[in-house]
């Protein structure tokens, strides 16, 4: 429903309720939704975060995904009460939309509309059981200094605050001719268990060139590379999810690190080319 036209679809409907109370067919109300918020707590990282669609049940009942702003028809006799949870696109593809799976469900009960169409703004904020083992926010310092390409002049720095998606800092990587390639892995271990559950790894980027995030698998002294999702160039910031949960599932390593590569494009003709990364999380629950 993203191409109605919001306000024709009101004079539309305010034209319809002239016939309240007449015939058989029942009027519908509308619930618009324009926008949301997200609140993150402490130690929960950035609240920014990439919502493309809502996914609304009325009285326990499934309506609907709808791509924000929406306007969702209701047939229901009040009160009603509506539960809204976000979408998202997951591993990057525009195919691929599913409910965010970490975010507590906002809901309200309506005893009676104020309006035909009434519009709501959703308040989301991560469920109480979720668990995020791995944040990295560039703020002032970061921990990805474990050196894999063998170039030292190669490595993820702090960017200016100028260049920063927010806060102090970003990541930034810049590779050329004469250093083309990067391999860095994060000091930091975490764990992740199998799990039925979705496991999360998002980021904010934007960047020049394709380049790859993951994980690296610690079995003893042995390690796995699961550095796997391809992150493509964008322009402008972009918020990204890929769910890893087959992946940690099969590999059952004891802990994880993560690791970014990235190869310079030698056919650009960008002598210099730039990726910013903030953001990075892992989540599960």
């Amino acid at each position: 429903m993203k191409h109605i036209d919001f306000w024709f679809l009101v004079i539309v409907i305010s034209f319809a309720s002239c016939d309240l109370g007449k015939g058989d067919e029942p009027v519908p109300y509308y619930v618009h939704v324009d926008d949301y918020t997200f609140t993150s707590g402490t130690a929960q990282g950035t609240a920014r975060q990439q919502f493309r669609d809502i996914w609304l049940f009325v009285n326990d009942r499934y309506v609907g995904a709808y791509e924000l702003p929406a306007t969702v028809p209701v047939v229901e006799d009040f009160p009603i009460r509506l539960k809204f949870l976000p979408g998202i696109r997951r591993n990057g593809s525009q195919n691929e939309p599913t409910r965010f799976p970490f975010a507590e469900p906002y809901e309200i009960t309506v005893d009676q509309p104020n309006h035909l169409v009434d519009t709501f703004r959703p308040e989301f904020r991560y469920a109480s059981d979720v668990i995020l083992p791995f944040i990295e926010d560039f703020d002032r310092f970061h921990f990805f200094n474990i050196e894999q390409d063998g170039n030292v002049e190669t490595k993820i720095s702090l960017s200016t605050a100028e260049e920063a998606f927010e806060g102090q800092n970003s990541g930034i990587i810049n590779l050329t001719k004469e250093n083309p390639v990067l391999a860095a892995w994060n000091d930091l271990t975490f764990k992740i268990p199998v799990t039925p559950n979705q496991v999360f790894l998002e980021l904010h980027y934007k960047s020049d060139i394709p380049f790859y995030i993951g994980f690296i698998g610690l079995k003893g002294n042995q390690t796995e590379n699961l550095i796997n999702a391809l992150v493509l160039p964008r322009k402008n910031w972009n918020k990204i999810y890929f769910d890893f949960a087959d992946i940690t599932n099969l590999s059952k390593s004891e802990s994880y690190r993560l690791g970014v590569t990235a190869a310079f494009i030698s056919d650009s003709a960008q002598t210099e080319q730039k990726i910013l990364i903030d953001n990075i999380k892992v989540t599960y629950r």
